[in-house]
């Protein structure tokens, strides 16, 4: 299909390769271009061995440079991760002492490792989505809503789903009632808070996991679902908030605040 064009590049090359030829003989490194000459017209000769000699070389060599470039890179990432799960987990250690129950409140600057903490212990814990075990409450609201309908995705991977008055009564009680019945793509980003937050409810979670989950709404909306972590915790769950907001402190049984290591 380029064939034309394939004759052209070769011709420049032969072309350029004679350029320099003229200019190695001037300065008498005629040897080496009696050397090269043959070679580079046998190069161009049998292209069609040349051309993909030189792709996969040039591939090596920025394969090279990539893993070069890009391996310190990735380990001094990996490191710094790694020194952001132990300092909060070494600054968290006090949590262990504390009763189990309740709302504890982490905060700290962005990327000081509060979800990366907060990772760590979902991971540890595990059990999620089920009936009795772990919550995890995002900061994209969007994310995290996945029926097409309000009832549901209040219901979603449920062996043994509740009745209707079960699920109205956990969207009542985290005021969402009135969004029982419209398609989940109409409701606003505190509405489709609310209703992860009731569809959490309605598994009754031993342990609910907050990760910036008052990040993205208004602050009417964040209020709302303070008051729904609120609860959650008098109901018997932990709860851990993570927020760079100062002021979801107010809400916590325990505040823990990241800082810095020192």
């Amino acid at each position: 299909m380029f064939a034309g064009l394939r004759e052209l590049n070769l011709d420049a090359l032969r072309v350029q390769w004679k350029g320099v030829a003229k200019g190695l003989d001037a300065i008498g490194l005629d040897s080496v271009v009696s050397f090269v000459d043959p070679r580079i017209e046998s190069m161009i000769d049998h292209w069609y061995l040349t051309v993909p000699v030189l792709q996969l070389a040039i591939s090596v060599f920025v394969a090279g440079m990539i893993i070069r470039v890009g391996r310190p890179v990735a380990a001094r990432a990996a490191c710094v991760r790694r020194a952001a799960v132990t300092t909060s987990l070494r600054r968290c250690a006090r949590c262990s002492a504390r009763p189990a129950t309740g709302l504890t409140v982490i905060t700290g600057p962005n990327g000081i490792g509060k979800s990366t903490l907060l990772r760590v212990i979902a991971d540890r814990v595990g059990d999620r989505g089920r009936m009795g075990g772990t919550a995890i409450i995002g900061q994209r609201p969007e994310s995290q809503v996945v029926g097409v309908r309000v009832g549901d995705d209040l219901v979603w991977g449920l062996e043994a789903p509740p009745n209707d008055d079960d699920c109205s009564r956990a969207l009542r009680a985290r005021r969402t009632w009135r969004v029982r019945t419209p398609q989940t793509s109409s409701l606003s980003g505190g509405e489709l808070q609310r209703l992860a937050l009731a569809s959490a409810a309605l598994r009754r979670p031993a342990l609910v996991l907050s990760d910036e989950s008052t990040a993205m709404i208004d602050p009417h909306g964040r209020a709302t679902v303070l008051a729904i972590l609120r609860r959650l915790a008098d109901d018997g769950a932990t709860v851990i908030h993570v927020s760079h907001l100062d002021g979801d402190r107010a809400v916590g049984d325990r505040v823990i605040e990241l800082g810095p290591a020192t």
